[in-house]
């Protein structure tokens, strides 16, 4: 599916025939554009299957003195559902409450402590991490073993997704990312530009499944 926005741009000018001077001219438009390609298989699923997992809290003086455990600071017990390409779903709560946990469980980043979390072999998964820790990922200095940051926008599409220069622009373009910015080292970036290369990586594949951790961070009002 797309996901079309327009956001303007303000410039003050004068009236052109200067009897109206100081008047703002209309503001210029430009579109930004998140379309994310389906698979086109509906097989793959994530399942989760009596699947429990608590973070437990330090203990505090009264737990010292009482000796009985604090109460966990997250805690998932007997979950039970599953996620296909046809479901759309939101997490809403307070900070703290487990979302991103919950979240790194379906992506298996962390294992449940009791039941099974189980990935179809063939799901192709798209992610978008709030603090875009997944860029890098797959993508080493050479000779180094380290994540290399200090490459491009344009740099991290070719190399990540095997593209040619002009398509890793295009999908920087529609995402909204300015094309003076293509070039810059991504650690130079802002949070917001940042945002839109996450973007730009998750519209140049087609996936089953897509999985959004507080995507609107950083993005200005037209694109949320």
């Amino acid at each position: 599916f797309t996901i079309k926005a327009k956001s303007k741009k303000d410039s003050a000018e004068d009236d052109s025939n200067g009897s109206l001077g100081g008047l703002l001219a209309k503001p210029s438009e430009y579109d930004v554009s998140f379309t994310f390609p389906a698979s086109g298989d509906d097989r793959p699923t994530i399942a989760v299957l009596d699947a429990w997992y608590e973070i437990s809290d330090p203990i505090d003086e009264e737990d010292l003195v009482t000796g009985k455990p604090s109460k966990p600071l997250v805690e998932f017990k007997n979950l039970r559902f599953s996620i296909h390409d046809k479901s759309r779903v939101v997490l809403v709560g307070p900070n703290g409450c487990g979302k991103s946990t919950l979240l790194k469980l379906l992506v298996g980043d962390l294992t449940p402590q009791k039941g099974e979390v189980s990935l179809h072999r063939d799901l192709k998964l798209g992610r978008h991490d709030q603090h875009h820790d997944g860029l890098f990922d797959g993508l080493l200095e050479e000779g180094t073993g380290k994540q290399s940051k200090e490459m491009s926008a344009t740099k991290l599409l070719e190399r990540k997704f095997g593209i040619q220069t002009q398509d890793a622009r295009k999908l920087l373009g529609k995402a909204g990312l300015e094309s003076n910015a293509h070039l810059t080292p991504c650690s130079k970036l802002s949070g917001g530009q940042k945002s839109r290369v996450a973007f730009a990586a998750l519209c140049a594949t087609s996936q089953n499944i897509l999985i959004l951790d507080e995507p609107t961070n950083h993005l200005d009002l037209e694109s949320v």
